[in-house]
């Protein structure tokens, strides 16, 4: 027989022990230790709130997760916090489920099979061993393209460099790099696609010289520097909304 599922919630234990009286005629002691529940905290009354903050939060989680929606309870959390109100995260967090709100489930896509080289070589072992970088494109107000190049280290994930221009060629590429370099050392090997500014002899030589090792991924192939690809989608919903 598969066992039910615990009664973690006070106000669960609460009506569980007066369930139990009611059905079978057992003392409040006895229902209690059954359930675990503390005598104390069943003969606790619990307060009403007074004011209405506890509607108006709620309203202001309905409003952001519609604005919003592959965002969490945390970043809500700023948002109630922007506006004023003085509560904890577990009140928010407790106000966000009871307003059924969540992220919307995304269906994990099957993998796909692809001709790429073992990864085993150059999977990172520790930080700044591996760097990825790529392109991802957006446009202004005026219709204009605006080009951006993400770096990130791969074992970290941590944000390195997003450099942001109409136009990036392979001299601003190594520019950016250049000035992680100078902060953090050369890394051992650098991710990347098969794009022109990546392929280009300026930092094929940029590379040779600084004794970095290029590992660029298959053609049609976005899925081998899915480190990246992540970043890329997770900025474009938090910088990029219109």
């Amino acid at each position: 027989m598969k066992a039910r599922g615990k009664l973690l919630t006070p106000d669960r234990r609460r009506n569980a022990v007066k369930l139990l009286r009611q059905r079978f005629g057992v003392s409040e002691r006895r229902a209690c230790a059954v359930t675990g529940q503390p005598r104390s905290t069943q003969r606790l009354i619990p307060k009403q709130r007074e004011d209405n903050t506890d509607a108006e939060i709620t309203e202001i989680l309905r409003t952001f997760a519609l604005a919003n929606p592959r965002q969490g309870y945390r970043k809500a959390y700023r948002a109630v916090l922007e506006a004023g109100y003085q509560v904890n995260l577990k009140r928010v967090h407790r106000l966000w489920r009871e307003a059924g709100l969540k992220v919307p489930f995304r269906k994990r896509k099957n993998k796909r099979a692809g001709h790429g080289v073992p990864m085993g070589a150059h999977h990172p072992i520790d930080a700044n061993v591996t760097w990825a970088m790529d392109f991802q494109f957006d446009q202004t107000q005026d219709t204009k393209v605006l080009k951006l190049l993400n770096i990130i280290d791969e074992y970290s994930r941590e944000y390195l460099a997003t450099l942001v221009d109409r136009s990036i060629d392979a001299d601003g590429v190594i520019s950016a790099l250049d000035g992680i370099v100078a902060e953090r050392g050369v890394p051992v090997y650098i991710r990347m696609d098969n794009g022109p500014e990546f392929i280009s002899h300026a930092l094929s030589h940029w590379a040779n010289e600084m004794g970095v090792t290029l590992y660029f991924i298959d053609p049609g192939s976005p899925w081998q520097n899915g480190k990246c690809e992540s970043f890329n989608s997770r900025l474009r919903d938090e910088l990029c909304q219109r």
